[in-house]
């Protein structure tokens, strides 16, 4: 009786995970709002008439400090840059409200991955930095989303006034309906059905617990493609500000999403449970014991690793016990830096996964130049170290990073 009343608490309260948690874990985070400004541009042509660029951007910088610098489309302000930038008769402004706007200033753009990178005049405590969160390509599939900016074609068609600030920003809501390539170009970009139109681009693309995760960058308006919209992964402006020694935070797990999954998993266990206790109590028609199937093992980790420099087109490989070499010579190499590439060693360092430890430990081979952990710790030659999923390191410089990352591998059923 004990026992029937304990699994009968059990259930209910994986009944409430599985109904509450999901709902929490789906819900906006409001503090995004404080790291997006609306971005100003005004410039002239060739026969001096002046017109103006409007996109969304947002703040990237160290937790808890005052940013300076901001992220949006390399498209949002490439009419600024073809007609002089800041040489010619062209302004760039950052708006915080519709009264408090500053001149923002050209840093550095990479027009194939369309990302652009802004400063002001020195750091603000308007608005605060966003956190970064590169997501792995499988697995994320069907993940709540949301598409912050400024929208401006419905200021335009309801001729609704705007102050530019927090509370006139839009928010629109999705999932992930894929990760993909785009080949010729070597980029990552994410599609989902949040609704981007102008105005958003640039803004971010934010997950749950509100990570930036993509840069908004266009959406079809075309009737046949309704919801096919795209953002550019946030791992390619991981090199732009990197280059730029721009400083950024990374943001952390979805806990709510986590205890979701948790709560469904707790379901499924206690429904086991019962099915096994009550197969028990019932008799088989021969008068032994009933049978139960096998329940599969629990999904393995399996690990990968994945090279941002440019020439590399972002080139993901497998890891696991056997090292994987990274260097120049493409003989024994896995992942082949070109001959000319400064500082990289023709055997650099080695990879490998520890599943016992679930650990990723890469070992510099007494390189010339150096392996970096990205806090600028360098490694010592022939020294193993670990480093967890999500973790960055590099090769003799900023523009050879990498990241490395775990994710739960499909099961095999026992037979």
């Amino acid at each position: 009786m004990i026992t029937r009343r304990i699994l009968s608490a059990l259930l209910l309260a994986a009944m409430v995970l599985l109904l509450v948690v999901p709902v929490q874990a789906s819900s906006f985070n409001l503090t995004v709002l404080d790291g997006v400004v609306f971005i100003d541009l005004f410039y002239m042509d060739d026969f001096g008439q002046i017109w103006r660029g409007t996109g969304t951007g947002f703040f990237v910088g160290e937790k808890n400090k005052d940013p300076q610098y901001i992220l949006t489309n390399a498209h949002v302000i490439a009419q600024y840059l073809a007609t002089g930038g800041a040489n010619g008769n062209n302004s760039l402004w950052i708006n915080y409200d519709q009264t408090d706007y500053e001149e923002g200033y050209y840093v550095d753009s990479n027009a194939d991955m369309d990302l652009a990178l802004l400063r002001i005049g020195r750091p603000t405590n308007k608005r605060q930095a966003l956190p970064l969160r590169v997501i792995n390509d499988r697995g994320s599939q069907g993940d709540p989303v949301y598409a912050v900016g400024y929208p401006g074609i419905v200021d335009e068609q309801t001729n609704a006034k705007s102050s530019y600030g927090k509370d006139d920003t839009t928010v629109t809501s999705g999932i992930i309906s894929r990760v993909m390539m785009q080949a010729h170009l070597g980029r990552v970009d994410i599609q989902v059905d949040a609704a981007i139109s102008w105005g958003n681009s640039g803004g971010p693309l934010v997950d749950a617990k509100g990570n930036v995760i993509g840069v908004n960058t266009w959406g079809f308006a075309d009737d046949a493609f309704e919801n096919y919209n795209l953002a550019v992964s946030i791992e390619h402006a991981i090199p732009l500000l990197m280059r730029n020694n721009v400083p950024y935070y990374t943001g952390g797990l979805n806990w709510l999403l986590i205890l979701a999954i948790a709560g469904g998993a707790l379901g499924v266990i206690i429904i086991i449970v019962l099915i096994v206790l009550i197969a028990r109590k019932k008799p088989s028609a021969a008068g032994t014991g009933g049978g139960g199937g096998q329940v599969p093992p629990l999904a393995q980790q399996t690990a990968f690793i994945r090279s941002l420099a440019v020439q590399h087109n972002n080139i993901t490989a497998p890891l696991g016990i056997s090292p994987v070499l990274i260097g120049r010579d493409a003989s024994v190499c896995k992942i082949v830096f070109k001959d000319d590439t400064p500082g990289v060693s023709s055997k650099h360092c080695q990879i490998y996964y520890d599943s016992a430890n679930n650990s990723i430990i890469p070992t510099d081979l007494g390189s010339s130049y150096g392996t970096f952990l990205m806090s600028g710790q360098k490694l010592a030659p022939n020294t193993p170290v670990r480093l967890n999923a999500g973790d960055n390191f590099y090769l003799a410089s900023r523009e050879n990073t990498f990241i490395v990352g775990t994710e739960a591998a499909p099961s095999m059923a026992v037979r």
